[in-house]
């Protein structure tokens, strides 16, 4: 009785613009990120256009949780469009927390290792954008949706790697032995460590909410409105 009551009520789509909308802020976000790594002017002119993409997400954030609260019926469970939409918004503050620090230490210049996390922070943002559109038809797009979960997995773990390449670069060049030893050093660990948490951030909530909201869709559209797998393997809190 529950399940034909909720298949006649009117169901609020408008969720599926907003979550397009901000994946779209997303990929702005990280291709700006990546621009500033050309180094030189670039950083303060695209290290704007970060700022102002992720005040953009910060909006429809704001947007989808009001419109939680006043939906009457959600496409998908209430609490995997909160998880989210909250995992896209972390995922382009931890960018503009990237982007800042730059500015904020002046670098004008980036190693070979920071450039190829850009790159990996583009292609997860660009997945993002592409897998997001999907969840309006979670049944027949479960297959796609899955692969891109897959992709993104295999982002982090690239973006893993790169973070230790880096970090030991940077041991290597503060050792007094070293002709690279420089004040620089500290500054760069820095903002390694922010290019390490936005990218493997970025991966992480995005890939596990994704799975979320494809698990949530799926039992909702069978008619169990119960609790939602609890997703132990999904590491949602990284920082």
């Amino acid at each position: 009785m529950l399940r034909w009551f909720h298949a006649l009520m009117p169901r609020e789509e408008r969720f599926f613009d907003l979550f397009a909308r901000h994946s779209e802020a997303v990929a702005a976000g990280g291709k700006a990120l990546r621009d500033m790594l050309e180094g030189g002017d670039a950083v303060p002119l695209h290290g704007k256009i970060v700022m102002d993409r992720e005040h953009d997400a910060d909006d429809v954030t704001r947007e989808v949780l009001i419109a939680v609260r006043r939906t009457f019926i959600t496409p998908f469970d209430r609490g995997a469009i909160k998880d989210l939409i909250t995992a896209m918004d972390n995922a382009i503050d931890q960018m503009h927390k990237t982007a800042k620090t730059i500015m904020l230490f002046d670098q004008r210049s980036f190693t070979p290792q920071q450039r190829q996390m850009g790159d990996a922070i583009v292609a997860a943002a660009a997945l993002v954008q592409e897998g997001v559109p999907l969840l309006s038809s979670i049944n027949s797009n479960a297959g796609r949706i899955s692969r891109i979960a897959e992709q993104l997995s295999k982002i982090e773990g690239q973006a893993d790697e790169l973070h230790d390449a880096g970090m030991q670069e940077l041991y290597r060049a503060s050792l007094p032995a070293s002709s690279l030893a420089s004040s620089l050093a500290p500054k760069s660990t820095i903002i390694w460590r922010r290019w390490s948490t936005a990218s493997t951030t970025s991966a992480t909530r995005c890939t596990a909410s994704c799975w979320r909201t494809c698990e949530s869709s799926r039992r909702a559209a069978a008619g169990d409105h119960g609790a939602l797998v609890t997703w132990d393997a999904c590491d949602m809190g990284r920082e």
